[in-house]
């Protein structure tokens, strides 16, 4: 075995001991993310208070917003140890945070209002059997050094069965549902918004075509004598007479041209006269 199997194997040992304590360090930051993306309510911790802001019918209360707040403030320190959080930076977080509030509670609304729903079944059926098409929030916990994910990690880390494992998944699978809710609600608005060219033909006609018809319907077999129905001259010269207006029709060609009569003139007898008088 060469040196450097010697040390992979090391190093492979090394993480296998620690895995336990890389899996509760996963735990915290992804709880982190949680918390910002989700809201406090999602892990059971937001405060029955005075309402902060309300949209809609949906309140959210000043505790649940400070929470938030200290929470991403703490976690851009523990990130960026070497940068100091200005009030310029805590202000900005402030922003993200209700923004963050704001779509969320409106989304909730919207997906209550169609009735959208995501079973258990297909929460596991991603967990389990499709873990590379997760989300980044949750894929990027179990990337090796080079940026790959780590099929074989992430499987471990899905039989552990510690509190702080368990803790873990519950939050992945919350995390998932409303992945999947809003998605799925994404999907509802898309298909209501798809404009066809029928539609575009049929917005077309509605705002440049306009008609106003007077008809009635004749069964021809109901006419057994067609010299009833005969147009005479009379009848074609008297519709003209009152309808020539319509037949008005407005210059489109102008014409210059030479006309040369084909009369005999009195110098063309002159001329044949004087030819037969030659003969």
């Amino acid at each position: 075995m060469t040196k450097s199997k010697v040390q992979n194997t090391g190093i492979m040992n090394k993480m296998r001991d620690k895995m336990p304590l890389i899996i509760i360090i996963l735990i915290i930051a992804f709880l982190a993310t949680i918390v910002f993306e989700w809201g406090m309510n999602y892990m059971g911790i937001g405060g029955q208070t005075e309402a902060f802001g309300k949209i809609n019918d949906s309140e959210i209360s000043y505790q649940e917003f400070e929470r938030i707040v200290q929470q991403q403030i703490e976690q851009q320190r523990l990130q960026n140890e070497n940068v100091e959080i200005t009030d310029a930076s805590i202000a900005q977080i402030r922003d993200q945070v209700w923004n963050s509030l704001v779509n969320q509670s409106i989304t909730r609304q919207a997906i209550e209002e169609y009735g959208i729903t995501v079973s258990d079944r297909e929460i596991l059926d991603w967990i389990y059997n499709r873990p590379e098409t997760l989300p980044d929030q949750i894929k990027r916990n179990f990337m090796d050094s080079t940026g790959v994910f780590n099929a074989a990690f992430y499987q471990q880390a899905l039989g552990m069965k510690t509190p702080e494992a368990t803790q873990f998944w519950s939050q992945v699978e919350n995390y998932v549902r409303e992945t999947l809710l809003s998605e799925k609600l994404q999907a509802v608005i898309s298909e209501g918004a798809i404009v066809t060219e029928g539609d575009v033909l049929q917005k077309y006609k509605d705002d440049n075509i306009f008609a106003n018809i007077d008809y009635m319907l004749l069964d021809y077999n109901t006419v057994t004598d067609s010299s009833q129905f005969a147009v005479t001259e009379e009848d074609m010269k008297k519709y003209y007479e009152e309808n020539k207006y319509d037949f008005i029709q407005n210059e489109t060609v102008r014409l210059k041209y030479l006309n040369f009569p084909d009369a005999a003139t009195a110098e063309d007898s002159a001329n044949v006269k004087k030819e037969l008088g030659k003969i």
